[in-house]
């Protein structure tokens, strides 16, 4: 990455005035072959057709095959981001000052240096190669409109000697990407995704016809050895047979933020101040990626073919692997109410405390969403994909990392013992050198639990689904610490999910159960033992931890199809299903045990 930027800053009277320009240039090289299936290729089994990923293993019943083909080598992709503001910040009175201005914000679309980039007509279906007949080099068009200037305003306003209030908004807009993966160098003929995905139960309850067994291997994928640029397009079934393929809407855009805050700060004395804030965002055009190959859902629970590649049917019907959307149609919005208080060191004592309420909701959990909260106890279900994209409202619901009650801080404590403190100021130096100069200090963290929503693997009759979900039968019922038979806690009740009648959407909402809210208080003791006027020994004993509180993590975030179909509850003695053998809903492990550290530092 490249960059180069300047400001020029001008003073006249109570104005200060900013003009600059920024000039980014992006680099990215990757091997795609080396990428999520690689060259080595990729054998899954989640336990669809038992409800035991081993005993599926046993059978040779993958639920997941893929095989990455790499022929372009290094791809290296480039693009620029071009930008120019000017501020004006205006000191109206001595108690109101007001900042305002705009930037020019620009994004070029991203191309590959040796134009290595395939896309396909969104509707028409029609193969497009960078920079031929043409076509751009991008393969998708540039964003030049309103959403290019970004307008910026704050003030405060000085209402007394002790209180303050400020307000500000802003734009901003940035280039979300879909992972490189997913981007048109990953199409045939540079790079070929060999993929196939099975799930639930056949037609009459066996296995689906289209089943791959182990046995088979990846050649059961398909094969692209007469793919060639000559006849990617002349010939296409012979690049595009069980292939996966990545097309971009021709009007992806850079996604919008519109942020604003209201902020009231207070001085309560000398050294403590507390400050409430309302704080809001509203983001547009963020990246989601369509399943194309999802039919129409008729109300009679029939299904009728979508519109995507209708107008090529060897990419429509002819067996190709998943086909992907890129577009920037995803929302999402933020709200927050937060408190916090400062205390500046007084008699040996500071702190900082902050208390946040948020709701955050958005249509679409982003790419990264599915993978960003990976850890234990705040895993959201699989849902980087819209699930039903003829009807995305269906997934406007909590984020993955919407917390509702957050409460953190800080404490540090200089303990009142030896020279220069409350106690002990005239000890003497041995004594002064074992009681005297401790400081005790504390991290402390307590939120709730993130959301989980519940995905209904195995389950897509109609061809309708891309992550289709459970029916909900009644509201979601939180049993925390109730003891389950065998050993953990039931967190939530999964009899109140079923799946879903054939042919029709399951009703349960994104986010529908939380996880396991999360606690932890870290403490340290430090003293710092004098050798000279610049140098000392600093001893720190840390208890990470240090109550022990368990960060309890939920086991599934599924219902499953089991042989015949239904709930599987015979193992659970009375309700609930089994992932792996052990139910949905289930806390049954945890992170986060005590860990106590002992350290010297030698400073000189």
């Amino acid at each position: 990455m490249g960059e180069a930027s300047d400001t020029a800053i001008w003073t006249k009277g109570t104005h200060t005035v900013h003009v600059g320009f920024q000039f980014i240039r992006y680099r990215n090289n990757y091997i795609p072959a080396t990428s999520n299936d690689g060259a080595a290729g990729q054998i899954s089994f989640s336990g669809t057709y038992t409800g035991y990923s081993e005993a599926d293993f046993f059978l040779g019943l993958p639920s997941y095959m893929g095989y990455g083909l790499g022929f372009a080598g290094t791809v290296g992709q480039r693009n620029d981001a071009i930008g120019a503001f000017i501020q004006d910040d205006w000191r109206i009175t001595d108690r109101l000052t007001l900042n305002y201005g705009i930037r020019w914000q620009l994004f070029t679309p991203i191309y590959e240096v040796h134009d290595r980039m395939t896309n396909f007509g969104v509707y028409s279906g029609q193969i497009m190669l960078a920079g031929q007949n043409g076509n751009s080099r991008a393969l998708y068009n540039q964003y030049n409109g309103i959403a290019n200037f970004l307008p910026r305003l704050g003030l405060a306003y000085t209402l007394d000697a002790k209180t303050v209030l400020r307000a500000a908004f802003s734009r901003s807009s940035f280039q979300e990407g879909t992972g490189e993966f997913n981007r048109p160098p990953t199409n045939a003929p540079w790079n070929v995704d060999l993929v196939g995905q099975w799930g639930g139960v056949g037609a009459n309850g066996g296995i689906p016809a289209n089943q791959v067994t182990l046995d088979q291997g990846f050649a059961a994928l398909g094969a692209t050895s007469g793919c060639t640029i000559a006849t990617v397009t002349s010939a296409p079934k012979a690049c595009f047979a069980g292939v996966r393929i990545h097309a971009t809407d021709p009007n992806y855009r850079p996604a919008v933020s519109n942020a604003w805050n209201l902020t009231l700060q207070r001085q309560i004395t000398n050294s403590l101040t507390v400050q409430g804030s309302y704080v809001g965002q509203h983001n547009d055009h963020l990246a989601a990626i369509y399943n194309m190959g999802q039919s129409i859902l008729l109300p009679n629970g029939t299904t009728i073919p979508g519109p995507y590649l209708s107008g090529n049917p060897t990419l429509k019907n002819g067996g190709t692997g998943q086909q992907r959307l890129n577009t920037t149609v995803g929302i999402g919005n933020y709200d927050a109410l937060q408190l916090s208080a400062q205390q500046q060191l007084n008699r040996g004592l500071s702190f900082r405390v902050n208390y946040t309420w948020a709701r955050c909701l958005t249509n679409n959990q982003g790419y990264y969403g599915r993978y960003g909260n990976s850890a234990i106890a705040q895993t959201t279900a699989d849902v980087a994909f819209q699930s039903y994209v003829y009807n995305t409202r269906l997934d406007y619901g909590l984020c993955d990392a919407d917390i509702t009650n957050s409460l953190n801080g800080y404490v540090t404590y200089d303990l009142p013992f030896g020279h220069g403190r409350q106690f002990g100021n005239s000890a003497s130096k041995p004594l002064n050198a074992v009681l005297g100069g401790w400081q005790l200090s504390s991290l402390f963290t307590v939120h709730g639990g993130l959301p989980i929503s519940m995905i209904q693997f195995g389950y897509d009759p109609t061809g309708a689904y891309f992550q289709p979900r459970p029916d909900c039968l009644a509201p979601s019922v939180a049993t925390p610490y109730k003891n389950f038979v065998g050993g953990g806690y039931v967190w939530f009740d999964p009899t109140t999910m079923a799946i879903p009648a054939t042919g029709k959407l399951g009703n349960c909402p994104i986010s529908s159960e939380r996880a396991p809210g999360y606690r932890q208080i870290d403490m340290s003791l430090s003293k710092n033992f004098n050798i000279s006027e610049s140098k000392y020994v600093e001893f720190v004993f840390q208890a990470i931890n240090a109550f022990n509180t368990p960060i309890f993590g939920v086991n599934g975030y599924s219902t499953d199809v089991f042989p015949g179909g239904g709930i599987d509850k015979s193992r659970y003695g009375h309700d609930a299903n089994y992932t792996a053998g052990i139910p949905t809903g289930v806390v049954n492990t945890s992170l986060g045990a005590r860990n106590l550290e002992f350290g010297l530092k030698f400073h000189f």
